[in-house]
């Protein structure tokens, strides 16, 4: 039998506190929770990208951004477009040490593309082209990005 010991300092400054749950995520590889934990430990108003990532650890550029995909797929990194107020746009990234979405129970699917559409929103009276079979209704998109929408009457 094999047995573990974990050993912890006392570090009364420079360290960086981290949720377990963030730490525990099983939708996260070892390399996106060490990417995690290694933003989390910048200041607030740090500027960095993939290749300069890279740059700090073994991992490549590709390997960066595989890892930071993974964040943004599991809700610890959000990617928006704001405009300043002399009117450029800038491309921004916020880490959190949260995700926004949970992760799914054991034994329950990961989260993304649904197969099919809640039988309630076929029976809303949807035009399906097959009704009460489980398929898609006509007026529901499935976006890049897994969500769900529902396009309104154009008749």
């Amino acid at each position: 039998m094999t047995s573990t010991s974990i050993i912890r300092h006392r570090h009364p400054n420079r360290f960086t506190v981290l949720p377990n749950s963030a730490l525990r995520d099983p939708r996260l590889s070892y390399r996106a929770t060490g990417l995690l934990a290694y933003l989390l430990s910048l200041p607030s108003d740090s500027s960095t990208d993939a290749a300069n990532l890279a740059q700090h650890k073994r991992e490549g550029r590709d390997a960066v951004r595989s890892a930071m995909r993974e964040l943004v797929d599991a809700g610890y990194v959000r990617r928006f477009r704001e405009q300043a107020a002399n009117g450029r746009w800038a491309h921004v990234t916020e880490v959190n040490d949260e995700s926004d979405s949970q992760p799914a129970p054991a034994g329950e699917p990961t989260p993304g593309k649904p197969k099919s559409v809640d039988q309630a929103l076929i029976d809303k009276g949807t035009d399906t082209s097959n009704k009460g079979s489980g398929s898609v209704p006509r007026n529901v998109v499935l976006d890049d990005d897994g969500r769900l929408w529902v396009k309104g009457d154009d008749s």
